[in-house]
Formats: structure tokens, sequence, C-alpha cells
């Protein structure tokens, strides 16, 4: 009896024997349970963040894109005004937009605001091309007939002055194909080359010599910008070189293009090797700008009175002026869009000024031949096109044109030319192959004067910045 009644009370101790270990595991149990349902809460409340961040983000940019239509209204009414437009939306989103000059463009800048974002739209505003693009050929020059021998092929319709188009011989070389036109030929009693917009390009330079004239860092010499001292570009929004600058294997993309960075040489510039520019970002020089090897240029302007050359593998998606020569020559790419632009002045001595296209590769633009009418007795700007080239887009020369490739696009000009030494073909076309039906786009042109059009303004580009 004493010996079961032991045993007994042996068994009724086991479970409070036991009992902490239990504790211990319903505590562990709730533990986890509470991380899991922290951890479960923690990623519900940060997805909801991330969830209304992005969407006051794409609001944001509604609104930003908002400023821009905006500006385009207030410029088809209004003309180009270099004010500030703001209003603020219906959900409480602010919009500022304002517009200043970027060499034959209008710059305008859209800041769109909701709730704790902000988002940045850049866009280059020009004209929209008039009825002559939809034409393949348009020649503005009344008194000479368009001749056209050779391999010659015309693949859209044709503009012309009274005399309309024929063919005939060039050193007893007559056309090849007698149906080398496939279009209409549509006589005209006035054609008017499209005339730039002097007013704004003077804009431009004026307030160019403005930032020149404020700009306090100087570098003395001739300078070389490479990796190891790329901090100059990226600390300072103007720099000044009093001799000649080389940039070479620098990788330099802006992520904020609310303000234009400068650069003023007074030499020539060399653009070399590995280099990859983009932005708001011009460099005038005083003399001669060379792109090199295999740099990109994207979104920026190069201006001098001096020659630009691209060369090499270089690709090129920006604004080039010169006043005396522009070259694209061995496999270059022009990539849309990009401009070219030549701008006729009086004073130069040069021979033959220009655009010259004779790279084997894609080229992709809008080229543009300017010829000053006060320049009484000097011979006409060129745009050349050799016969091994292939060019898409948009050619407008105001003095001739020397064609003797391939165009898919457009060509505005005053007049043809074509030189078989010793002679001259003026309004001559020889072994020129167009089809205006293979643009299936409209490239916008630079902004223009005189045009009564309502709705004449163009996007030529549009990029958003954070």
């Amino acid at each position: 009896m004493i010996l079961s009644g032991w045993k007994h009370r042996c068994r009724w101790t086991k479970p409070f024997e036991n009992s902490g270990s239990v504790l211990v595991t319903v505590l562990a149990v709730m533990v986890i349970l509470l991380l899991l349902f922290l951890a479960a809460f923690t990623y519900i409340a940060n997805r909801r963040s991330f969830h209304i961040k992005q969407q006051n983000r794409l609001i944001a940019r509604h609104l930003s894109e908002a400023g821009i239509t905006r500006r385009l209204n207030h410029l088809s009414e209004h003309g180009v005004k270099y004010d500030t437009i703001s209003f603020e939306a219906p959900n409480g989103g602010q919009v500022i937009s304002y517009l200043s000059p970027w060499g034959p463009f209008a710059l305008a800048i859209s800041k769109g605001k909701y709730a704790n974002q902000e988002i940045i739209t850049t866009s280059l505003i020009g004209s929209r091309a008039n009825k002559y693009f939809d034409a393949a050929i348009t020649v503005g020059d009344e008194s000479l007939p368009l001749v056209a021998t050779g391999n010659t092929n015309i693949t859209g319709d044709v503009n012309t002055g009274p005399l309309g188009i024929t063919t005939g011989r060039m050193r007893g070389e007559a056309i090849v194909n007698e149906n080398f036109h496939k279009g209409e030929t549509i006589i005209c009693k006035s054609i008017t080359i499209p005339q730039l917009d002097t007013n704004l390009l003077n804009r431009y330079a004026k307030e160019a010599f403005m930032r020149k004239h404020q700009c306090k860092k100087v570098l003395e010499g001739s300078w070389i910008i490479d990796s190891s001292n790329i901090s100059i570009l990226q600390n300072h929004n103007c720099l000044s070189v009093e001799n000649n600058l080389k940039i070479r294997n620098v990788i330099f993309e802006r992520s904020d293009n609310t303000e234009i960075k400068s650069i003023f040489v007074q030499g020539y510039v060399e653009i070399e090797g590995n280099t990859r520019i983009s932005g708001l970002i011009e460099i005038i020089s005083n003399g001669a700008i060379y792109v090199r090897d295999s740099a990109v240029i994207d979104n920026m302007i190069l201006m001098t009175p001096d020659s630009i050359v691209i060369g090499d593998h270089s690709k090129f998606s920006s604004i080039a002026i010169s006043s005396s020569k522009l070259i694209v020559k061995d496999n270059a790419e022009l990539i849309y869009p990009s401009l070219l632009l030549f701008r006729d002045k009086k004073q130069t001595t040069e021979i033959e000024t220009g655009i010259f296209l004779r790279s084997r590769k894609r080229m992709e633009s809008v080229c543009y031949v300017e010829k000053n009418l006060d320049s009484k007795g000097k011979d006409s700007p060129l745009i050349y096109l050799d016969s091994l080239s292939r060019f898409t887009g948009f050619i407008i020369s105001q003095g001739k044109a020397d064609l003797r490739g391939r165009v898919y696009g457009s060509v505005v000009t005053e007049r043809f030319y074509y030189f078989l030494p010793p002679t001259t073909y003026v309004n001559w076309i020889k072994d020129f192959q167009i089809d205006r039906a293979q643009l299936d786009y409209r490239p916008a042109l630079p902004l223009m004067s005189g045009s009564d059009e309502k709705s004449k303004f163009a996007i030529l580009r549009q990029d958003i910045w954070k």
C-alpha cells in the first residue's frame, strides 16, 4: 500500500515538472507569429508607401507633360514669348513652365509637382514642316527647268517653277530610265524656301555671350579633360578655356537638365576616344570642332564660325552650327533628332562652304543651309551628298544642292547644282535617287519665320527627368 501510494504521487508530479518547457515553447511560437505579423505588416506598409509614391510620381509626370502642352498652345496663340506659365491642377498639383532659346529651337522646361514628388520635362520645340515637305523635291528657282539625267529616280511629287521638269544629256549621257519620275509634277507660281527665325538665333547668341561674360571658372592654356579630372565638368556650370580643349574617354551623362552647362573655348576642340556626353551642354569655340573615334554626342550644341568635322565611328544626335563647313565622313552616324545648320557669313573668304555628307553609315537628320541675302557676288553655300552615301530626313538649302547619293525623305532647295569639270550644270541632277515614301515620320524643323499657320509648332525631342 505504501509503495503503490508512492507511485501514485509520483505520477501526478510529472506534469508540473514539464510545465516550464511548454511555456517556453508557447512563448517562442508567439514571438515567431509576432515577428511574422510585423514582417508582413512592414512589407504591406512599404508596398503601400511605394505604390503611393509611384502614383504621385505618375501624377507629377502627367502634370509636367501638361505644362508642355499648355506651352505649345500658348506658342500657337501668342507666338514665341520667353515668359513663365504657372497654374494649379484640380487635384492640388502645381505646374510651372518657362521658355528659353536653344540654338534654332525653343527649349521648354516644365516642372510638375504633386504631393512630395516633382518631375521635370524638357522639350525642344521647332516648326512643323509645311506642305513642301510632302513632296520629294521642291525647287525654288523659277528661271530654269529641273533637268534629270543619268541613273536618276524620283519617287514622289516634284514642286517646280513654270518650266517644270525635263531630261537632258550630260557629255552625251542621257537619262537611263525614261520612267524615272513616279509622282506628280506640280507647277507652282512662287516657291519660298523656309526662312530661319533669326530673332531666336540672335537671342540665343546674346544669352550665350552673357553666360560667357559671367563665367567664373577659367582654365588657362590648353586642357585635356579625361576620367582623372572629370570633376571639372561635374562641378561647374560654366567653363572658359583660354586655348584649346581636348575631351578624351569621358562619360558624362547629366541626370538633371534644368540648367544649361556651357563650355567656351578660344581655340579648337577635339572630342575623341570612348567619350559619351549628353545633356543640355553647349560647346562654343572660335576654332574648329572635331568629333572622332567612338565618341557619342547627344542633346548638345556644338557651335563655331570655323569647321565642324564628325568622323571615324562617332555618333551624333545633337545640334551642330557652323559658318564654314560641316563635314560628316568615314563611318560616322547622324541619329535623329539631330540638326546640321550652316549659317552664311558674308565676311568668309572660303571658296566652298556648306554641308558635306560623305559618311558610309546611317545619316538620319535635318540639314539646313542658310544663305546670307546681303552677300552679293559670293558663291552660294552648298549641301553635298556623296554618291556612296544615304541620307534619311529633310534637306533644306537657300543656296544650292549637289546630291549624288540616295535620299529617303524630302529636298527643298533654291536650285540644284552639278559640277563636272570644267562645266557647271545649274539645276541639273545626275545619278540621284530619292524616295519620299521611305520616310514614315515628319521631322521637326528649326523655328521658322513668316508662317501664318495656327499650329505651326512641333516637338523635336522630349526628355523626362526626376
